[in-house]
């Protein structure tokens, strides 16, 4: 039986068709769905046609003259095919393309009418892709097979975006979380599709995003009309100029396929659930933990590549509350020479193309993301609010628009092999340290009595250069006081004496105060090697003239109280990660004219922040 509408003829079985010799013969056995369906369809039909013929500026091709209805309607036919698929669009003999064509839906699948409506426009919209002239026709399958598939799933969404359930958020999730290789290409063309890959039908979700953050789907139909005269993927990054680049594009929406936290954008739009996998089953997730070790080395995946127009992620756990500081290094793409760093043979990479992006959920729920492209290293001290990252996930973009058919193994930006993430049970350190010294000496007929008292103040953090050691990182600083006496007779018999006092202050520059923590031996070792640039002079005036006291000539402190050569000062672990400072040292020098014997005190506590 049949119902016409202008420009469609439906076809539903009844009960005389499930004889043996029926149309639907085998496969069929609910004439009462397929005559439903074939109702609710006609009275649905044409405003479907006129919607997709406003938007691609194109109709399908008539029939007429061909075998099946003999007339300029579109047939469509409500019954179960050979094979368990949903529905399809047939092009009549002979060819492919420029060819008129009918439909078949299913009635058995539709679970709602909103849900038969969805595939309907589906199917038109292939009606409509064959009354395309491709530039590549002889390429159909591999070159715009998967762009049919695409364009065909966002047409549902584009035309009725309240539908519920929606048919094509079953891709959205394919897309997003269920993808076979872990790949998420714009061009799904085999062999890259996998076993399983539905071969375009995912990808709408850039067509999803596009049309959303354009405010329309306006390009949709010069993406199409470009096709007659390029290949698809040439057709999308020309057929998007008007509005936003496809570079700019495929960066934001490797990003927001996160849809999640303050890019939960999907979800927001049009209530698709979850984005990427971040628990490893899909792509490469790294659970940062020190294990009860003082700080860890971690390596990131290795032999790791990103094909043109695809993106790949790597997330991190960062919940170890005992994890202080983490630092990120060379986690981005090759160099243009590999050498040992990449395993592939690094093709010229293009600027602005590639990208690496982080995301990151702090302590408080909050969000953000940062460009990392152009970064070797990123750290984060956890003891501050603003850096508490808890999770964090790094995409990697490449926005290359090369044709995959003819591309699809050389066109592709690798990912460095060596990189690494750091991470330590500590983040800052600070303390007051107090160091006196005497100094009583004898320097030609001079004898004097140096007296002098120094207050440290330690601001340290990890250092750069090694994984178990600490520097400056701004704000440590000193401030010394003491006094001098001096006095003697010079060999014309008149006697002289001075008192100078002196006081001065400064901060540590790039050679210290710097150490190290062993985590073994629960010691914290410090060396104050900037002590050493401390240094004043004092004028003795006697009826002969004046002689000149460098007090620079008297042994460096930093030379007392040490642990080894450098003059480290041992701090011993006592409780709550607090290290104290304890030492008493005295000796005598004779350097040139100048004899004595100094001695050094020096006390303190420096306290290591952990978070605990």
């Amino acid at each position: 039986a049949t119902i016409d509408t202008e420009h469609f003829r439906f076809y539903y079985y009844t009960v005389d068709d499930l004889s043996p010799t029926g149309v639907a013969a085998g496969f069929n056995a609910a004439p009462e769905k397929s005559k439903a369906v074939a109702e609710f369809l006609a009275a649905e039909a044409e405003s479907i046609y006129e919607k997709e013929v406003a938007l691609f500026g194109r109709a399908p091709l008539s029939d007429t003259g061909q075998p099946c209805g003999g007339d300029p309607r579109i047939d469509v036919f409500l019954y179960n095919g050979s094979v368990a698929n949903v529905a399809e669009t047939v092009p009549y003999p002979p060819g492919s393309i420029l060819r008129p064509g009918w439909m078949r839906v299913s009635p058995d699948y539709p679970t709602t009418s909103h849900l038969a409506r969805d595939v309907f426009a589906h199917e038109f919209s292939h009606l409509i892709q064959l009354a395309y002239d491709y530039a590549q026709w002889e390429n159909r399958w591999f070159g715009y097979r998967w762009l049919e598939e695409a364009s065909a799933t966002w047409v549902v969404d584009y035309l009725f975006p309240a539908d519920n359930p929606r048919f094509e958020h079953e891709f959205a999730h394919e897309y997003l979380v269920k993808r076979p290789g872990f790949l998420h290409e714009l061009e799904r063309s085999p062999p890259l599709a996998g076993p399983g890959g539905k071969n375009g039908y995912e990808d709408y979700l850039f067509f999803f995003y596009a049309s959303h953050v354009l405010g329309d789907g306006t390009f949709m139909r010069t993406i199409w009309d470009n096709t007659e005269r390029m290949n698809s993927v040439d057709a999308i990054e020309e057929g998007l100029l008007g509005q936003r680049s496809l570079n700019s594009l495929w960066h934001e929406f490797a990003l927001y396929n996160l849809n999640r936290g303050d890019l939960d954008h999907y979800m927001e739009w049009d209530g698709i659930a979850g984005g990427y996998k971040l628990d490893g089953s899909k792509q490469p997730h790294v659970k940062v933990q020190l294990g009860g070790k003082g700080n860890v080395k971690i390596p990131l995946p290795k032999d790791r590549k990103v094909p043109h127009l695809a993106i790949k992620y790597t997330s991190f756990d960062l919940s170890d509350d005992k994890v202080r500081h983490v630092k990120f290094e060379n986690f981005g793409f090759c160099p243009a020479t590999p050498e040992d760093i990449c395993q592939f043979e690094e093709l010229p990479q293009e600027a602005g193309y590639h990208r690496v992006q982080a995301w990151m959920e702090m302590a408080d729920g909050s969000t953000k993301v940062e460009d990392w492209t152009d970064r070797d290293e990123v750290s984060f001290c956890r003891d501050e609010p603003a850096e508490d990252v808890r999770r964090l996930v790094l995409i990697y973009s490449n926005a290359v628009a090369e044709d995959y058919a003819q591309n699809y193994k050389s066109n592709y930006v690798g990912i460095r092999n060596d990189g690494t993430v750091k991470a330590r049970g500590a983040c800052s350190f600070g303390g007051q340290i107090t160091v006196t010294w005497t100094d009583d000496y004898t320097w030609g007929y001079l004898t004097g009595t140096d007296r002098f008292t120094a207050q440290v103040t330690l601001k340290l953090g990890p250092d750069d250069f090694d994984p178990d050691g600490f520097a400056d990182r701004g704000g440590s600083t000193f401030t010394y006081s003491g006094t001098t006496h001096l006095e003697g007779t010079p060999p014309s018999g008149c006697s002289s004496s001075a008192d100078h006092t002196f006081t001065g202050s400064g901060d540590f520059d790039g050679n210290g105060p710097s150490g190290w923590l062993d985590s073994e031996t629960d010691t914290f070792n410090l060396g104050l090697l900037a002590f050493n640039g401390v240094s004043e002079s004092v004028q003795v005036q006697t009826c002969l003239g004046s002689y000149g006291y460098e007090s620079e000539e008297a042994p460096a402190i930093a030379d007392f109280c040490p642990i080894d050569f450098f003059g480290w000062y041992e701090f011993e672990f006592v409780s709550n990660d607090a290290y104290t400072l304890s030492c008493n040292d005295t000796r005598t020098y004779d350097a040139s004219s100048r004899k004595g014997t100094m001695t050094v005190e020096a006390s303190g506590t420096v306290v290591v922040k952990t978070g605990n």
